[in-house]
């Protein structure tokens, strides 16, 4: 049970961890984008 509830929490985090990147690389291209113009 615990093994599970572990695995969970580790999906969980790596998904916001994966979802905070692609923001932070959208809003970098973002900004380059923005001064390009």
């Amino acid at each position: 049970m615990e093994s599970v509830v572990q695995k969970t929490f580790d999906t969980q985090h790596v998904h916001s961890s994966w979802f905070w990147w692609t923001r932070v690389v959208a809003n970098s291209t973002l900004s380059k984008c923005v001064h390009l113009y």
